[in-house]
């Protein structure tokens, strides 16, 4: 990573450490002017939006990913 990047890392960073607590009071602020009705109705919003899958894999492809992993592991330990 170069020194540019780095230093707008920790610009980015620090921005959001002087950011955190404001949002967090607007955050717990909305939160407590919420009425149940409003709510109910966002909550009803944000699950419809799920669809649960017609297969499910049991995570297969986290199973897959970590034999690439360990493939890859195996190899650079080979390489000399």
């Amino acid at each position: 990573m170069d020194e540019q990047t780095k230093r707008e890392l920790k610009q980015y960073v620090e921005r959001w450490r002087l950011a955190a607590p404001a949002l967090e009071d607007q955050h717990i602020s909305e939160l407590a002017r919420l009425d149940d009705e409003t709510a109910r109705v966002m909550t009803l919003d944000l699950l419809s939006l799920w669809r649960p899958m017609e297969h499910d894999d049991f995570g297969a492809e986290l199973v897959e990913q970590q034999r690439v992993f360990r493939l890859r592991h195996r190899r650079q330990r080979s390489d000399p």
